[in-house]
């Protein structure tokens, strides 16, 4: 593997692996609505976009964000039949499941070689608006309030290691492919896989149910905003750093407003 690859691969580990503690440790303290709002923020897209620019061009990022938001939507549909599943308090099983069903949406995306963006947004807001309308009218899922519980930094650096690993596996996986396969796994629950397995082990299933609603929520709404930036940055602005920086202080305005619809608008 080349350096820039390598290094890639490290950052990736490095970040996810502190997005997940963050994630957790807020969670914990402030409840499932604002440690969800947190960890769906872009992490591991905004990485992955930026290397694909980085090694290859920024025609090629941009390009890669075509398939992003159908396959962001396939996110929508893990949170949901993992958050169905996980009342029968089986977590392989559940985690399983939402992966099938992620890999389902994914496969149907590269095997009809999606190439146009703007169905690709219609594919997500339709999974997007169903997802939610389930988790939040069906299935009742309420929000959970602030845990109490003492840490050690074992306890942290573990959730970090492990979160991180997942996190550096779908930028590897990533690597097979060509802008479709980079996009698709730009968009790959790997913060969901980390931080659900995490919070069901220490919380149970409640707590995991309650965040799943609300890291779809944020991670629907954040990621497909970010990509949509990044399309346009890179396009437009022919400069890597400055395209990125754009990309994410607008993606800063699509969290703030993220934050209002969660706080008001979900049990």
């Amino acid at each position: 593997m080349d350096t820039v690859f390598l290094f890639k691969l490290a950052l990736a580990f490095i970040v996810g692996g502190v997005w997940v503690i963050i994630t957790t440790l807020l969670a914990e303290k402030y409840g499932s609505k604002i440690g969800g709002w947190i960890g769906g923020l872009p992490s591991t897209s905004l990485l992955s976009l930026f290397f694909i620019g980085l090694t290859q061009s920024t025609e090629i990022a941009a390009e890669a964000t075509t398939v992003m938001p159908a396959v962001n939507g396939g996110i929508a549909i893990f949170a949901l039949v993992f958050a169905y599943f996980i009342k029968s308090k089986k977590l392989f099983f559940s985690l399983m499941s939402a992966i099938f069903f992620w890999f389902l949406i994914s496969g149907l995306v590269i095997y009809f070689n999606l190439s146009n963006f703007l169905l690709s947004l219609f594919i997500f807001l339709i999974l997007f608006i169903f997802s939610f309308y389930m988790m939040e009218k069906k299935m009742n899922i309420k929000s959970v309030g602030n845990i109490k519980i003492k840490y050690n930094i074992g306890q942290i650096i573990g959730r970090g290691i492990f979160g991180g690993l997942i996190i550096s596996l779908a930028v590897l996986m990533g690597k097979l492919g060509g802008p479709n396969y980079g996009g698709v796994f730009a968009s790959f629950p790997a913060m969901f896989i980390s931080i659900m397995v995490i919070v069901y082990k220490l919380h149970g299933v409640e707590f995991s149910r309650a965040l799943a609603k609300t890291l779809m929520v944020s991670g629907m709404i954040n990621i497909t905003a970010y990509s949509i930036f990044a399309r346009y940055s890179y396009t437009y602005i022919d400069n890597l750093y400055l395209g990125t920086l754009v990309s994410i202080l607008l993606a800063l305005i699509s969290g703030y407003f993220t934050f209002i619809i969660i706080k008001k608008y979900t049990i």
